[in-house]
């Protein structure tokens, strides 16, 4: 009769014998794929291979692009073969776009490691209606590497901004180089809409010191200058929600944003009885590196004519005035106003 002893004792040889039989099967896979030339290339083109893989699955962070699941392209590449895996794990880069829908706490913390001091794009959408909070864990955890995203998406309920933006500055400097704020078509003005950046509390002033690119959707802004970094190259703005702005108020903002390269407005400016007499441009802001211009506007073409006429431009690449008159006459009507070539002036 076998005792208990003897049992765990034949249990344990067994196991060891189970390890031997593995090991020995992982070394014969790692000579069988060694035949093979995915498995011989150089290390580098191999991490190039596997960026443009990843680069096709996680598209540039746009207002409407749709958030892919990391989970679409891990399998691929770090289950194939032993070599594999170790090319992806020692290629940052590859570990650089966090979609926060698909990616629990264990996961962001991986995916910061193993991105090691690369920057990082963060995108917190999951859908253009709120089912459901973000966890609160997984946008806390972000909280420790903040200084390296570098892309961001936010489309989160107001309470849930700080827990995603360090109140306090971070160690290492600000990399945050470009912010997209988006909410869905809300059918009634609610909290939702409140303008982040003018709420020290959702967005802390220290995190835009560099930021380069902001697109705001669906949200009601204030436009007043101390909301709006320097720094900005490309300003965006669509769908206020039917606010629109007093033309002198984005006139202000405007006129201090001079590093500014793109300009985007989309119902922006308030519009005014075309048959009023207009206060005279005393003087032009010089906006010297503006290079694009669109201006999209439910109303007849005078606002952005005279919006345009506070700014001394230089040589456009692009000018686009859209003006629509489907918000008062019910007519789809629209019709392009003017497009420059980069030899044209204004």
């Amino acid at each position: 009769m076998t005792t208990t002893s003897s049992t765990a004792s034949i249990a344990e040889q067994l196991d060891r014998d189970i390890q031997e039989h593995r090991h020995a099967a992982l070394t014969l896979s790692r000579r069988r794929n060694a035949l093979f030339p995915a498995y011989r290339y150089p290390p580098e083109i191999l991490a190039v291979v596997f960026q443009l893989y990843v680069a096709s699955i996680h598209r540039p962070l746009f207002l409407f692009t749709e958030a892919q699941s990391p989970f679409e392209w891990i399998p691929g590449i770090t289950h194939t073969c032993h070599y594999w895996r170790e090319v992806a794990l020692s290629t940052p880069v590859l570990w650089t776009t966090v979609p926060i829908a698909y990616c629990g706490v264990q996961v962001v913390e991986a995916f910061a490691k193993r991105s090691a001091a690369a920057s990082l794009t963060v995108d917190t959408a999951q859908e253009m209606e709120y089912s459901h909070d973000v966890p609160v864990a997984r946008l806390t955890s972000l909280q420790k590497v903040f200084s390296r995203i570098g892309s961001l998406r936010v489309q989160l309920p107001y309470y849930q901004y700080s827990s995603l933006f360090p109140q306090e500055p971070v160690n290492g400097s600000n990399s945050l180089r470009s912010l997209i704020l988006g909410l869905p078509d809300l059918e009634e003005e609610d909290e939702f809409s409140r303008f982040p950046l003018a709420d020290k509390t959702m967005i802390p002033h220290h995190t835009l010191s560099s930021l380069l690119h902001l697109n705001v959707y669906n949200y009601i802004v204030r436009w007043n200058s101390r909301f709006f970094p320097k720094s900005l190259t490309r300003l965006i703005v669509a769908g206020m929600r039917n606010k629109s702005a007093p033309i002198s108020d984005v006139v202000e903002v405007i006129s201090t944003l001079i590093e500014l390269q793109e300009l985007r407005l989309e119902d922006v400016i308030e519009p005014f009885d075309i048959a009023a007499v207009l206060p005279p441009v005393l003087s032009k802001v010089l906006l010297p590196s503006l290079a694009v211009i669109s201006l999209h506007e439910c109303s007849a073409t005078t606002p952005a004519y005279y919006f345009l006429s506070h700014f001394g431009l230089p040589s456009l690449y692009k000018l686009e005035i859209l003006a629509s008159h489907a918000c008062f006459s019910g007519l789809e009507e629209s019709f392009l106003v003017s497009k420059s070539s980069p030899s044209s002036r204004s």
